[in-house]
């Protein structure tokens, strides 16, 4: 007998979400970009990553055992990386390390390749390219979403709360996998998980209470924004 495949369900809002976040990444380093409209983007295009991937981590996948997630995380995210990370290594080695900065830098040959399995975009020519280091922070961050799943409500959110403040006074500190980044981005995760399991409710909100709710937060966002330095997630700054 044939087995009936599983559908998955489709969320064209989280489509459309990292479409927007792909697009400010893109804008966000352009030299032409005005200070103001730069705190505003890097004060949410990061997390908005995080929280799509919080997102689209389904009740099942937390409940999963350690071997079966760790799987799922070296399938989808650890295995990509590798295969870019040593590609890139190898363009750098032949090629790129011969030629402008890296020239006059003299990089030692085993430095990026350390970095490759140390998975830190922070640490001086650790990693190559230092865009890499979304994959290790958001393998980490998952993973520690895992671990506090098993945890109580209130614990969960005493843990989760006190390792970001962690992560944000971290300073110079350059822990292996992006830890101290995936401290910070954990708690977007548990949101986007939060409103998934909440969709239903989103969904039956009519268009004007959609449209005010993404005018109330688009104001917060750029007056909290504004009103403190320029993030850089990866640096957990």
């Amino acid at each position: 007998m044939t087995p009936i495949p599983v559908q998955s369900t489709r969320y064209d809002a989280i489509d459309w979400t990292k479409t927007l976040g792909i697009i400010l990444v893109i804008y966000g380093h352009s030299e032409a970009l005005s200070p103001y409209l730069e705190k505003a983007i890097y004060g949410f295009h990061m997390p908005l990553f995080f929280f799509a991937s919080g997102f689209l981590t389904s009740d099942k996948r937390l409940t999963d055992n350690f071997s079966s997630f760790v799987r799922g995380l070296a399938r989808r995210l650890i295995k990509p990386y590798f295969i870019f990370a040593i590609i890139n290594y190898l363009f750098w080695l032949l090629l790129a390390r011969h030629f402008g900065a890296d020239k006059d830098n003299a990089i030692p040959v085993i430095s990026p390749l350390i970095g490759i399995f140390y998975g830190s975009g922070s640490g001086q020519d650790l990693l190559q390219p230092m865009v890499l280091w979304f994959f290790p922070c958001l393998t980490s961050s998952l993973l520690l979403m895992w671990l506090t799943r098993r945890l109580k409500l209130v614990i969960r959110i005493a843990v989760i709360t006190a390792l970001m403040i962690c992560g944000m006074h971290a300073g110079n500190v350059i822990l292996p996998w992006e830890i101290e980044g995936a401290v910070v981005a954990l708690p977007f995760l548990w949101i986007g998980h939060g409103v998934r399991n909440h969709w239903q409710s989103f969904e039956n909100l009519s268009k004007y209470k959609l449209i005010a709710v993404t005018l109330v937060g688009a104001s917060l966002a750029w007056t909290c924004s504004q009103a403190n330095i320029k993030i850089d997630m990866r640096s957990a700054a």
